[in-house]
């Protein structure tokens, strides 16, 4: 009997443990699919070196115009 009792309270979580991602109070939001193909070329920008460094420094700002 208490065996019984302890399999139903261990299946009672499992199944609450299982349903809780379904009842969240945060709105869910849809993923964005595709993909964002940028080039070395197209992103690189020129600035001055990083720390007052002399010289100047490249930096490449890649997915600037990917959405979230």
């Amino acid at each position: 009997m208490v065996m019984k009792k302890a399999l139903i309270f261990v299946l009672s979580l499992f199944i609450l443990w299982m349903a809780a991602p379904l009842v969240t109070s945060e709105p869910q939001t849809k993923a964005v699919s595709g993909y964002v193909v940028e080039r070395d070329r197209d992103v690189a920008k020129n600035e001055p070196g990083p720390h007052d460094g002399g010289g100047p420094s490249t930096g490449y700002i890649f997915f600037e115009k990917a959405r979230i």
